[in-house]
């Protein structure tokens, strides 16, 4: 399980098309397709079933601390350097911190049974994975990438169905932001 923000649509084309020219050259990395574009914003792994009632709670409290706020996709990048690119990313731009503030409220409720990421949090979502890792050069340089703003008003807890071509993401609990 993991929790997260949704993509809308006309960002997650637009991720799509400005990867594709990378897309076509490294056609055997592991492409995240659009339906599952996403913010993570805290990692939960395997969830004990007594647990899921209790992480849904964490969820209500964190999510209802949190106001709704403007979140847009800006550039591209890669983890861990351009050399050896394992992870491919667009990059989520929050101006009012409010991805950083739930990545705080979501470790605050869920820490007891899920510690806190030790890496910082950076907000993106992710794109395609390789292994083994890809020499991108300054290829990302080329990637234009600027969505329009949208609203983030609520975050979402997702179950992933692991499976080929690409894993699933159920929607287990959709929770607004205060006042959304």
């Amino acid at each position: 399980m993991f929790v997260g923000i949704e993509i809308p649509g006309p960002a997650r084309s637009l991720v799509w098309e400005a990867f594709a020219p990378i897309r076509e050259e490294f056609p055997k990395a592991k492409w995240v397709p659009p339906e599952n574009f996403h913010v993570t914003l805290k990692f939960l792994g395997p969830v004990w079933p007594r647990l899921v009632s209790w992480v849904e709670e964490a969820c209500m409290r964190a999510a209802a601390s949190v106001q709704p706020f403007e979140l847009s996709l800006s550039g591209a990048g890669c983890f861990p350097r351009p050399k050896k690119a394992t992870t491919l990313w667009a990059g989520a731009s929050d101006l009012q911190l409010g991805t950083r503030t739930l990545v705080e409220r979501l470790d605050q409720e869920l820490g007891e049974e899920f510690p806190a990421e030790k890496r910082a949090f950076s907000p993106h979502l992710t794109v395609a994975r390789s292994r083994p890792p890809l020499d991108l050069g300054e290829r990302l340089e080329g990637v234009s990438l600027a969505s329009e703003p949208w609203v983030v008003s609520d975050v979402v807890l997702f179950e992933s169905h692991l499976g080929r071509p690409a894993p699933r993401y159920e929607v287990i609990l959709r929770v607004p932001l205060r006042d959304a």
